[in-house]
């Protein structure tokens, strides 16, 4: 009697633990990825909003909005919404729209949405100052997914952290520094081959005013004798 008592506690258990197991399994979840962790001031990365569980939770409408910190980055361009075909969301979606750190999305559909996972919608964003920008879901009423008979569904959230650092700068160039030029050195003038007929000055000069009255003193000497 009391293995039967014991063999039967333990089958409850092993059946409450698959029952929270099989719980846990089927719950549903909401994910925001981006493609880059790390980014510099000025550069972009793209998030993506992706649920999944969502067949196996019957879901048939849903909004789960975004947050994001507006003074860290800024939307570049359109919220994109991935079609069916790539895996998006089929039936009617009621949109996606963007106000300054926030994107709203919601979905709904006539029958419970026909596969598991979907990516909902991409966005593409620019850092503008450094810091540790997070995208979060909204909590309360912005974050609600419903059954085909209206029932609320728990779903779990997960966001993501995109670190921007400084902006690359660009290293300096060093100028380049002109190779000095050797000052050509000017040729000798050549000379003319003329002769200087300036007349002597200074002492050339007397010296030849003495030769001369030597050589006329020499001559009225010649003279005197010759006419003895």
């Amino acid at each position: 009697m009391k293995l039967a008592k014991t063999v039967l506690t333990f089958v409850v258990a092993l059946a409450l633990v698959a029952t929270m197991a099989l719980s846990a399994f089927a719950a549903g979840a909401a994910t925001i990825t981006s493609d880059k962790a790390n980014v510099a001031v000025g550069d972009t990365f793209t998030i993506t909003v992706a649920v999944s569980n969502f067949n196996a939770e019957q879901i048939a409408a849903f909004q789960h909005d975004v947050k994001y910190d507006a003074t860290l980055v800024k939307m570049v361009g359109d919220i994109t919404k991935v079609s069916a075909r790539d895996g998006g969301l089929e039936g009617t979606i009621e949109g996606a729209k963007s106000e300054e750190g926030y994107i709203i999305f919601g979905g709904m559909s006539a029958n419970a949405f026909e596969l598991d996972s979907y990516a909902c919608f991409t966005a593409t964003f620019e850092a503008i100052a450094e810091g540790e920008a997070k995208f979060d879901f909204v909590g309360g009423e912005k974050f609600e997914f419903f059954d085909v008979d209206e029932a609320k569904k728990d779903f779990a959230a997960t966001g993501c952290v995109v670190t921007i650092g400084e902006k690359a700068t660009d290293a300096p160039t060093a100028a380049p520094t002109a190779a000095p030029t050797a000052a050509p050195t000017a040729a000798p003038e050549k000379g003319t081959g003329k002769v200087d007929k300036t007349p002597a000055t200074g002492t050339n000069a007397s010296m030849a005013i003495v030769a001369g009255l030597v050589v006329l003193a020499g001559a009225a000497f010649v003279a005197s004798k010759k006419s003895k």
